[in-house]
């Protein structure tokens, strides 16, 4: 609706982001823990996007996420946007429309981008990235291919969660970077 645009709008000219800002969109939350990469990791990479890149983070998640999007926001050298528990679906809709780039755990977040055709680095742990998305037209998927990888079990098997726990923060600014640089199709 017209209210959620402006509610968007005055949210960003609030945190001094016009229209000419490149916009990164965080999703660090997911419905499951075994789907959530590091919050520390997207901490030292929100902080790199931001020295190289100049972007404008903006924290996105429901009510759920705002212990690990709290931490971030308080241990990122850089001043971001928290909306956290502050948006509606068509809110959110509205920000990653004006999103250069989604970087996500999967969650809805990664489904709505997809929906929307938001570029999206969408980070993957037991879940299996082949049949969970991202499905925009430009995305990135970071994996680390394991022998127990994807297994979708709602708990670790070996209690480690090493599918996500050996995904480096480089690996993660590796795809931002190529995805803000060249904005390819896809990779996986």
């Amino acid at each position: 609706s017209r209210k959620e645009e402006d509610y968007i709008v005055k949210a960003l000219q609030e945190n001094g982001i016009g229209q000419g800002d490149r916009i990164v969109v965080v999703a660090a939350g997911a419905r499951s823990h075994i789907k959530r990469w590091p919050r520390q990791k997207f901490t030292d990479l929100i902080s790199s996007v931001i020295k190289e890149f100049g972007a404008r983070v903006v924290l996105v998640g429901d009510k759920d996420d705002t212990p690990v999007n709290k931490y971030i926001a308080e241990n990122t050298k850089y001043p971001l946007v928290d909306l956290t528990a502050k948006t509606t679906l068509s809110g959110l809709a509205s920000l990653l429309g004006r999103a250069k780039l989604l970087v996500t755990n999967d969650s809805a977040t990664m489904h709505m981008a997809g929906y929307l055709d938001v570029p999206t680095v969408a980070i993957f742990g037991p879940t299996d990235d082949k049949k969970y998305g991202p499905w925009s037209g430009s995305f990135a998927v970071v994996k680390k291919e394991l022998a127990c990888r994807p297994c979708g079990k709602a708990q670790c098997k070996f209690g480690h969660l090493q599918c996500l726990q050996f995904i480096r923060v480089e690996d993660v600014l590796r795809a931002v970077r190529n995805m803000l640089n060249t904005n390819p199709k896809s990779q996986i």
